[in-house]
């Protein structure tokens, strides 16, 4: 009798073991699995941020282009006046600085 109750402890041991092996498997498993959802979700969010990020600089280097343009024409339009005026009037200027430097 007592060798039955033996066997039926180290049977009941075994699959005892076998119990907490199976469940050491699955937290393993679980983990994992985890490890890899999170991966993902920052692999996905870091794809996203650098999409975003993407379309912001093109949007910027849009508009930084377009306001180079525009304060290029813009200076190449005052110059053209500048230098027209400056064509128009410097012989009286010169007269003008001439007259007040001598006759003061």
């Amino acid at each position: 009798m007592e060798l039955d109750d033996i066997k039926k402890l180290i049977d009941f041991d075994h699959e005892c073991m076998d119990k907490v092996v199976n469940i050491h498997k699955e937290k393993t498993a679980a983990i994992d699995a985890i490890e890899k959802e999170k991966k993902e979700i920052a692999d996905s969010t870091w794809k996203e941020v650098n999409e975003r990020l993407a379309l912001k600089k093109a949007e910027l280097d849009a508009k930084i282009q377009k306001t180079e343009s525009e304060s290029a024409k813009e200076y190449e339009e005052v110059s053209a006046k500048l230098k027209s005026r400056f064509k128009e009037n410097h012989d009286k200027w010169l007269k003008e600085m001439y007259d007040y430097c001598i006759n003061g």
